[in-house]
């Protein structure tokens, strides 16, 4: 009933604030950007790379290699690589996707470049992708 809640809170804060942006498109971006690095700073890969008064255009570009590397510092949830791979795995092989790591979903990326990866989805985030 909860996670139906907070679906029905993000569609109305769609539905609602859209009305706000649509004389400022060219303002998203920056507002988006500032929001990113706001919450980049609970990264500790990403807080040793913050510099005062980032620019999008010199942020530093990510590939999955990287990403998996460095995936124990990268997540803000504090989770670790092996144990949400293997949730995730377990995930795959039963189909029951509802296993969770401290509230968060842990998923398999396709692996279509030959390397799966591991992707983490808070409930907040379900929720405004549905």
């Amino acid at each position: 009933m909860y996670f139906k809640l907070k679906i029905l809170y993000y569609l109305m804060v769609v539905k609602f604030t859209k009305w706000l942006y649509q004389n400022k498109l060219s303002d998203i971006p920056k507002i988006r950007f500032r929001s990113l690095i706001r919450h980049l700073k609970d990264s500790p890969y990403y807080r040793s790379l913050l510099k005062p008064n980032p620019v999008l255009g010199h942020f530093p570009l990510m590939d999955k290699q990287t990403f998996m590397q460095h995936f124990n510092a990268i997540n803000t949830c504090g989770l670790k690589l092996d144990e949400c791979m293997e949730v995730a795995q377990k995930a795959e092989q039963s189909r029951d996707f509802s296993p969770m790591i401290k509230g968060i979903s842990v998923g398999l990326s396709t692996g279509t470049s030959g390397n799966r990866g591991v992707f983490l989805v808070s409930e907040k985030e379900r929720a405004v992708w549905v």
